[in-house]
């Protein structure tokens, strides 16, 4: 598509209003898959927990006990990440899925967990490489390659055929997708300046609930950002 036939994209604002149309549709299947995420958790904190306990009340200070806890502990860490990167691809299929049930769509994102996690891993160390050198092209990669994991997922990519995907959406309409990303973190910003205000008058016990109530409330709103991405994404297809 030439430059002066390119359509424009939707507004941001647009985006904005119908990413929370859906987001508040979807909102207990999203809290529910977030939930369902954090079970991946459970082997780890049971882990450090007992390691803990040993190492207090039961003096196993001995090599041994440092590299067993080591490896299970270790062992216990790639299980967290394979569920809550498992999760996270959740989130995308309730969306693709029309936010049927929360563990039927769990299932289904086993095929897509390699595919995804290799995608994230190329895209973030080549920004991070990158951010070494210039800021700037690190920005660049970063919106760039923005819409891989979502291609993964909605149009069943592999690894390097999402990143390209990506690059073919967003190659025409660079500026447009910054500023839409710039509006969205802005506004995030926005609501993190205010959600901290407290914390200058707060202290002890109630200061550590304020924390903990803002942490929740990141957790809840999260998956809206990622709904803001997908609408950005059915938008750049639609233009491409």
């Amino acid at each position: 598509m030439s430059s002066t036939s390119k359509q424009k994209l939707t507004p941001s604002f647009d985006l904005i209003a119908s990413a929370w149309k859906l987001y508040k549709r979807g909102f207990f299947h999203f809290i529910g898959m977030y939930l369902w995420g954090l079970l991946g958790l459970l082997p780890l904190a049971v882990v450090a927990g007992l390691a803990i306990s040993l190492y207090t009340f039961a003096d196993w200070q001995t090599p041994f006990f440092y590299v067993l806890f080591g490896f299970v502990g270790l062992l216990a860490l790639a299980w967290a990440i394979y569920f809550t990167t498992r999760a996270k691809i959740g989130w995308l299929m309730l969306i693709k899925n029309d936010f049927k049930g929360i563990r039927p769509t769990f299932n289904e994102t086993k095929p897509y967990f390699w595919r995804y996690l290799w995608a994230s891993l190329v895209v973030g160390l080549i920004t991070f490489v990158l951010i070494f050198f210039l800021l700037v092209p690190a920005i660049y990669v970063a919106v760039i390659f923005a819409f891989a994991l979502i291609a993964i997922v909605f149009e069943d990519k592999r690894t390097f055929s999402s990143i390209e995907r990506s690059y073919d959406l967003v190659k025409s309409y660079w500026w447009p997708v910054f500023g839409r990303f710039i509006l969205i973190g802005f506004l995030a910003l926005i609501a993190s300046f205010f959600l901290n205000i407290p914390l200058a008058f707060l202290e002890g016990a109630l200061r550590d609930i304020w924390m903990a109530l803002v942490n929740i409330f990141w957790a809840l709103t999260g998956p809206f950002f990622l709904v803001y991405s997908y609408q950005l994404y059915l938008d750049l297809k639609a233009k491409n």
